[in-house]
C-alpha cells in the first residue's frame, strides 16, 4: 500500500508555481526590443537571441554551468527549432551539437577566441 507524503512545513507550496512558458517566436522576441541572429548551419537555419544576457538561464546557461552543450543547445533553440532540427537529422550526434553550438557562438560573439 501506498501513502501519500506529507508536505514538509518549510518546502515551497509547488502546486502553484506557474508553468514554464514556452519560447517567445522570433516576432514576439522583436516586439518586444529583443534582437535576433539567424544561424546558418549544415543547410538548416536557426533564429536565437543575440544577446547573451537574454538568454533564459534554467534553459541555456544552468545546463551551460553544467557543460551540457547539448541541453543548451536545445534551450537556445526551442521547441519548435528543435522540432525542425529532429525532423532535418534525425540521428544526430552529440559531436553535432558542438558543431551547432560553435556556429552560435560564432554567430554572436559568445565564448569564443
Amino acid at each position: 500500500m501506498t501513502t501519500a507524503r506529507a508536505r514538509k512545513a518549510n518546502a515551497p507550496d509547488m502546486s502553484k508555481a506557474p508553468e514554464p512558458q514556452d519560447h517567445k517566436s522570433p516576432a514576439q522576441a522583436e516586439a518586444e526590443g529583443e534582437a535576433t541572429t539567424v544561424i546558418e548551419w549544415d543547410g538548416l537555419e536557426f533564429e536565437i537571441l543575440s544577446d547573451p544576457d537574454d538568454w533564459d538561464f534554467w534553459t541555456v546557461v544552468e545546463p551551460l554551468s553544467a557543460n551540457n552543450v547539448v541541453q543548451a543547445t536545445l534551450g537556445l533553440l526551442g521547441p519548435k527549432q528543435t522540432l525542425k532540427l529532429r525532423q532535418a537529422r534525425p540521428k544526430i550526434k552529440p559531436t553535432d551539437f558542438a558543431s551547432l553550438f560553435q556556429a552560435i557562438q560564432e554567430q554572436v560573439g559568445f565564448g569564443g577566441n
